[in-house]
């Protein structure tokens, strides 16, 4: 399975983030111009948001379909008769990495995506980008959580390799 444009995405934030662009520019004035553009680009961080969400609910909406295993007095768990996997939900989560506590989260989403999308969205205008459905927080707290979901995606990513 090959996803061109988002191998490609992938490819280019890595470079990003080990190359340090601004670094090469020599007056202090323009390169100090480049970090803050680089700091402030909400509407990247609204697009790799939106990205993520969408996946999530996607996640949910194909666990949720999933034949789940049926339990028979004597026999315990089965697989499903009438799946085209021959796979219980669970088996095919792990094969994909996913936890089942995930999956039910992200079935959980399912229905709410229209308010979650809308609530992100605003979050995302009033430049707290990472959180849904919570109160405005004072800048260091807004860092703090910022840098608790890169140490998050950073662990995530490293588990993706």
């Amino acid at each position: 399975m090959t996803l061109v444009l988002y191998d490609k995405m992938r490819y280019a934030i890595a470079k990003c983030a080990s190359v340090d662009e601004a670094a090469g520019i020599r007056n202090q004035a323009n390169k100090l111009e480049a970090y803050a553009r680089i700091r402030d680009d909400k509407e990247s961080q609204r697009q790799f948001g939106e990205i993520r969400l969408r996946a999530c609910v996607r996640i949910g909406e194909i666990s949720r379909e999933l034949d789940k295993a049926e339990f028979k007095p004597g026999k315990g768990a089965c697989l499903p008769t009438g799946g085209k996997t021959g796979k219980t939900k669970e088996q095919q989560l792990k094969q994909a990495g996913i936890s089942t506590s995930t999956a039910s989260r992200y079935e959980e989403l399912v229905g709410e995506t229209v308010e979650i999308g809308m609530q992100a969205a605003q979050n995302a205008q009033e430049g707290n980008p990472l959180s849904v459905g919570s109160p405005p927080l004072s800048p260091e707290e807004r860092r703090k959580q910022q840098l608790e979901e890169i140490a998050r995606l950073r662990a995530e990513w490293r588990g993706w390799r």
